[in-house]
């Protein structure tokens, strides 16, 4: 015999009872009684209610969407459940941001129950290109940001020493060499940034490490080139002039530039492969 559901509770047998002793409602579903603040079916605090219709409600707890009624239309479109899990992936750990993309997700969901599936794959795909973009905009800042504390933190106990004049005077110089290389790092850092590749799977301490790998970097290219150039072995005139100031912008040079130092010790490698070769052409000079 067929079963009936009384008050969504307890279910009896029409052939057991008269239909007309027995009081049938209508069953409410769970969701219709959401609220923010509330549980929902399984416990859990609702934070937020994003949309709420009578056949399903979205909702956010423990941090993550929720979906909760009756979603055939949702169930249907996989392509709708492939983007929303991609964009999910790329959400924002920030509680700010992250929300920002749940009222997004809620409104594209919102149309694709109404059953227009195409106009909520276009907006989930605007979504998932925005959070990508702001996630690599993210990593680009930390990299950034790596590179310029790194270049403080060199440059503060530079000017520490050279005020306490401690260590010898050939110390003091390298620090100062290698002060300004970190500037011209994070100058070319934040000239180039948005062309840096970010990993938008690592986390700020990666890209952070990064920046801050490339600024001591750029203190060792200026470093060697220094040492180039105060030892006649590359740019000579500059080498013979008696103004420090063309030995400090090629510091910074060093620093900005990724092929300067580079080809510099191609070309230091090559005359120490050939010195003879070397010798022959600055005779015939």
């Amino acid at each position: 015999m067929p079963d009936v559901t009384v008050n969504a509770t307890s279910t009896v047998r029409t052939g057991e009872l008269p239909v007309d002793s027995v009081s049938l409602s209508p069953a409410v579903p769970a969701w219709n009684s959401y609220t923010a603040g509330g549980c929902d079916s399984k416990g859990r605090k609702i934070a937020l209610i994003y949309s709420h219709f009578a056949s399903y409600v979205i909702y956010e707890a423990e941090g993550a969407l929720q979906i909760e009624g009756k979603t055939d239309p949702l169930d249907r479109s996989s392509d709708v459940n492939n983007w929303l899990a991609e964009i999910l992936s790329n959400t924002p750990q920030d509680t700010r941001s992250k929300r920002r993309i749940f009222y997004q997700l809620a409104v594209a969901l919102d149309i694709c129950m109404a059953g227009n599936c195409e106009g909520s794959i276009l907006i989930l795909k605007n979504i998932s290109m925005r959070a990508k973009r702001l996630k690599i905009l993210k990593g680009q800042l930390w990299y950034l940001w790596g590179c310029i504390l790194t270049a403080s933190l060199i440059s503060s106990i530079t000017a520490l020493i050279i005020i306490m004049s401690a260590g010898h005077i050939s110390l003091r110089l390298l620090l100062f060499m290698a002060s300004l290389g970190s500037m011209g790092g994070v100058l070319s850092v934040a000239v180039s940034l948005r062309k840096i590749d970010i990993d938008t799977e690592s986390g700020p301490l990666f890209n952070y490490s990064a920046g801050a790998a490339r600024t001591i970097i750029a203190c060792i290219g200026a470093i060697f080139l220094h040492f180039a150039v105060t030892g006649n072995l590359l740019f000579g005139v500059v080498g013979q002039n008696p103004s420090s100031a063309p030995l400090y912008a090629l510091a910074m040079l060093a620093g900005f530039s990724e092929t300067l130092v580079p080809n510099s010790l191609r070309r230091l490698e090559s005359s120490a492969a050939n010195p003879t070769t070397e010798a022959d052409g600055a005779a015939a000079a």
